[in-house]
């Protein structure tokens, strides 16, 4: 099934690429039925896997366990099925400022089947393939449909992530080569590199690995292509980079840091970890100080993201399971923020918080998504926002003890700015001026209360999804356990 949910977008990215005339009309509604069909896809998997450890479900011949499922990685591809759904259904039922071009379809099925391939591969080489591509159509979809400098903030993503990746795939190609693995499975490498690897060649492994996934996740000071890019992208683009492609990050460091190198993880535990409460306090504080609305939540994203990092190199359950719950959460959460900034962009012509002030009174509807998802994302108990961050913050409780102090900071500035967002947008005192706009039409609030609905349920029924998580946390600890950690 996981060969279907990639192959599936990519032959339907090519037959829409050559959509014209009366037939271009129809994309929308097609690729909104091929999303959805995806997405249905990854539900069923879901259902399969459970809360197994892993499970293999499909191959190919030039590469062994090409694909697998557990928790994590399934878990993952139904945020991004669910998420590539979500904005196919907004430019659908936008009425204003969403791409409907055969070519921007194209491109976003084709980002989907580069996405889901690298949450569901277990090769090393496989992974850094669609690692890289899924760079390609994100370039495309910033660099033509964008604002502003469009073109500049493509480039600059391009260049940061494809220059991390240069020692990201000497990294690869080493690891496969000195393993000596029977096939290039994370788990195969990974005991090859135990076996075989010195540990100052792991050192090295790991420094190229982190780097590459520090500049994806971002980590300060790693970070500064992200808010040119989230600025510039249309708010599709916004939506995929924040809700996805930073996810790639993390996931990378899970499988690559912590599975593949754990001892070398348990040795670079503190500095990592200082340097995420340096990234939260930092983009935090900038956050705070922007004027634009994209700028100020793409630097939320940069907190919440060290959330994630810090979560990872606790190295224990509680931990690990905030940040991937963290990641879950902030999926739906940014997704949500940035379509709310673009529906608001759309019918005022400007992202400026002083520009478009007192919209409870003019758009209530937007007005109301936009307090709701501004409280999700400072962690508001009840919401998904605080179950991740609280787990986080316990895992780096339980291992570093009066750090936490940094992340609690963090929580209060995070409250602070979102506060600050509402107070400006939502009920600040419009100028007479400012004439009025259309609230969201009922297709926009529709997709913005079914990720509101699932921000609540993740937030009130945390249970479920983390006993579905916790075997597969379980079994990546198990080699952590044999380690003692260096801090003290």
């Amino acid at each position: 099934m996981i060969l279907s949910m990639i192959l599936i977008p990519a032959l339907g990215s090519c037959l829409v690429a050559f959509l014209r005339g009366a037939l271009s009309r129809v994309v929308g509604p097609a690729v909104v039925v091929v999303t959805l069909a995806v997405f249905c896809m990854s539900a069923v998997l879901l259902v399969r896997v459970g809360d197994t450890v892993t499970q293999e479900v499909a191959s190919l011949r030039w590469v062994e366990r090409a694909f697998s499922a557990d928790a994590l990685s399934i878990l993952l591809t139904v945020l991004s099925t669910f998420l590539f759904l979500i904005c196919s259904l907004f430019c659908v039922f936008s009425t204003r400022g969403a791409p409907v071009a055969p070519s921007f379809f194209s491109l976003l099925l084709l980002l989907e089947s580069c996405v889901i391939a690298v949450f569901c591969t277990c090769d090393i080489l496989t992974f850094f393939i669609f690692f890289e591509a899924s760079l390609v159509p994100m370039f495309f979809i910033i660099g033509f449909w964008g604002h502003g400098d469009k073109v500049g903030a493509a480039f600059k993503f391009l260049i940061y992530t494809a220059t991390a990746s240069v020692g990201f795939l000497a990294a690869v190609a080493c690891m496969d080569a000195v393993a000596n693995a029977t096939s290039g499975s994370f788990s195969d490498v990974a005991a090859g590199l135990a076996a075989n690897t010195h540990f100052r060649w792991q050192i090295y492994f790991w420094i190229l690995c982190f780097i590459a996934f520090a500049v994806k996740l971002p980590m300060v000071p790693c970070h500064t292509w992200l808010p040119t890019a989230h600025v510039q992208a249309p708010t599709v683009g916004s939506v995929l980079l924040a809700g996805l492609l930073i996810k790639l990050g993390g996931y990378g460091i899970f499988r690559f840091c912590i599975q593949m190198l754990p001892a070398i993880s348990v040795h670079f535990a503190k500095f990592v970890v200082c340097l995420s409460a340096a990234s939260l306090i930092y983009s935090s504080l900038v956050a705070f100080a922007q004027r634009n609305m994209k700028m100020l939540i793409a630097y939320s994203s940069i907190a919440h993201m060290s959330f994630v990092a810090a979560g990872m190199f606790s190295l224990n359950e509680s931990g690990i399971l905030g940040a991937v719950y963290q990641m879950l959460s902030h999926g739906l959460i940014s997704a949500a923020l940035f379509l709310c900034v673009g529906m608001i962009y759309s019918r005022t012509g400007t992202m400026e918080m002083s520009e478009c002030t007192g919209l409870a009174s003019k758009m209530p509807r937007l007005s109301a998504m936009i307090v709701f998802f501004s409280m999700a994302s400072a962690g508001v108990p009840g919401t998904s926002g605080f179950m991740g961050e609280f787990l986080s913050m316990l895992g780096i409780f339980k291992s570093f003890g009066p750090m936490v102090a940094c992340f609690a900071v963090g929580i209060v500035l995070s409250a602070a700015y979102m506060l600050r967002l509402c107070k400006e947008v939502v009920w600040g005192s419009a100028p007479a001026d400012s004439g009025t706009f259309d609230d969201i039409n009922a297709g926009e609030f529709a997709i913005l209360a079914i990720l509101a609905i699932l921000v609540l349920v993740l937030g009130v029924f945390p249970a479920p999804l983390l006993s579905m998580l916790k075997p597969a946390v379980e079994h990546l600890l198990v080699p952590l356990h044999k380690l003692q950690p260096s801090w003290g």
